[in-house]
């Protein structure tokens, strides 16, 4: 039986590792009262971090080459300019529900994100992180055909190997069981079609057909959306389809009449060297979601972009988009999201950099 008493404590009797060694100061499930994802797993304690370093409370150094652990950071750690703007936002008003209020650095942040997400894109829902924008996107897909007098359309459609949250929605968006079990009876599964990958379909036709095998067994009239990653993160690590399965797939929501939402979770804000990776396949996406890159670290804020047809189905319908997030276009998250893009000269620098790295680089790989 585990020793409570001590639960929780920096101390080196608490962690890991001898006092005054090189070894990092970790924690487990067994001596924090932190409810951890995997329990037998060590957490190394982190006391401080500078650009792409952490420390630990010895001052060991760790190489943070996952932005957090988890793709955020991608500005690095004690950013005193980022601090400094959610410092003076909070000094002023933090926090205001948007339901019933807004504020300028809400909606300049709107301004910029339609500004970087291109032409069509006109407005921004805010939350709190990726999963509620994703899931937000599910909502307002439904309700642009609910508004248009085709409720019929509930399904979706995705690549099998994809990971979009972990809600009990977006998890219905992923074809991996490993993923969804023991929380199945609360799922509602939707429809997958296979990566169109190099090995298997290397000309994207493959997964073309079996979108089109599920449109004609279930009725075009009943499918929603098609929901992925334009360059696949945790899921399936840098894969994207062919050029022909974006065509294709363009040419298909024309006929079938479906959404297409690209999650930008993980690749938006300046990731794979352009703000949106929407901005190198060759469609435009009708909902863009983004989320980790938008705080950097710094604060919890995500978003869900759309087209501005997609708004106009709701302006000329119910005129209402219902539920929210409580954190969702806080002033200070959305302080936090300005000072990450604004000024653009300085941030296209960082995204700039992104490009000529990955073109010194990729010729190695």
């Amino acid at each position: 039986m585990p020793d409570h008493s001590r639960t929780g404590t920096f101390t080196d009797e608490a962690a890991t590792g001898p006092a005054g060694s090189a070894s990092l100061v970790t924690l487990t499930g067994e001596n924090s009262h932190v409810f951890p994802r995997e329990l037998d797993r060590p957490r190394p304690i982190i006391e401080r971090g500078e650009g792409v370093w952490l420390y630990d409370t010895r001052g060991n150094p760790l190489l943070d080459a996952v932005s957090g652990g988890a793709m955020i950071t991608n500005l690095g750690h004690g950013r005193a300019d980022i601090a400094q703007v959610a410092r003076a936002q909070a000094s002023r008003v933090g926090y205001l529900y948007d339901q019933q209020f807004t504020s300028e650095p809400h909606e300049h942040l709107a301004r910029e994100l339609t500004s970087l997400a291109g032409q069509g894109f006109t407005r921004v829902h805010f939350v709190s992180g990726g999963a509620e924008a994703n899931e937000t996107a599910i909502r307002l897909m439904r309700s642009y055909h609910v508004e248009r007098g085709q409720p019929s359309r509930t399904k979706f459609i995705s690549p099998a190997q994809a990971y979009h949250g972990p809600t009990m929605t977006t998890l219905g968006l992923t074809g991996r069981p490993g993923l969804q079990t023991p929380y199945q009876p609360y799922i509602q599964q939707q429809l997958h079609i296979p990566p169109s990958s190099w090995p298997f379909d290397p000309s994207g036709e493959g997964a073309l057909a079996a979108l089109d095998e599920l449109v004609s067994t279930h009725g075009a009239d009943t499918i929603a959306g098609f929901f992925c990653e334009p360059i696949s993160a945790a899921a399936f690590p840098a894969y994207t389809p062919p050029q022909r399965f974006w065509t294709g797939l363009a040419e298909r929501r024309e006929q079938y009449g479906f959404l297409i939402a690209f999650d930008e979770v993980v690749t938006g804000i300046g990731r794979t060297g352009r703000w949106f990776a929407a901005d190198q396949i060759p469609l435009r996406p009708d909902i863009i979601t983004t989320a980790k890159g938008l705080g950097a670290g710094y604060a919890a804020i995500g978003a869900m972009i759309c087209r501005e047809h997609v708004f106009d189905a709701i302006a000329a319908g119910s005129r209402a988009f219902e539920h929210g997030h409580t954190w969702g276009g806080a002033p200070s998250s959305c302080a936090v999201g300005l000072a990450v893009l604004v000024p653009p000269v300085v941030s296209s620098l960082v995204v700039m950099r992104r490009v000529e790295a990955g073109a010194r680089v990729l010729p190695g790989v």
